[in-house]
């Protein structure tokens, strides 16, 4: 006991409050380790829809004859047995459309991620000096 307050003991059962805060801080530790792994969608997205990408087809599913008489432009490659097919015009508009659509919404979400990040790692911090300035607030009182 200094100057009547006990500080607390580790046989005491945690009250309902700590027991809060350390759910909520181990909460927020997964969300945010989840958002950080996904807080490269515009990029990821970009990486997916790109016009300008060949596809990869095994030379078991088509033949040389018939990726020429669809008019594809293609190269091989017989150490890795594929095919690089050149995308069509159509497939290549969906991408550009789907990156027009779509790159929106994902710049926000790598935004929000951030700006959450961000929050947390400052409201933690002010939350660190707040007890710092006053360590008796944090103290328990037992009567």
């Amino acid at each position: 006991m200094v100057n009547g307050y006990e500080y607390g003991h580790m046989n005491e059962p945690p009250s309902k409050g700590v027991f809060l805060r350390f759910a909520f801080k181990h909460t927020c530790l997964i969300i945010l380790s989840g958002m950080l792994v996904s807080s490269c969608c515009t990029p990821a997205l970009w990486d997916a829809t790109d016009p300008c990408a060949y596809v990869q087809v095994a030379q078991g599913q088509v033949t040389d004859e018939e990726l020429r008489g669809k008019g594809l432009k293609f190269y091989r490659d017989d150490a890795m047995g594929v095919f690089y097919v050149q995308k069509s015009g159509v497939r290549k508009l969906g991408d550009y459309m789907i990156r027009a659509v779509a790159i929106p919404v994902t710049v926000v979400v790598d935004a929000v991620t951030t700006i959450v990040v961000v929050g947390v790692l400052v409201n933690a911090k002010s939350y660190q000096d707040q007890q710092q300035e006053n360590p008796d607030a944090y103290i328990q009182v037992y009567p």
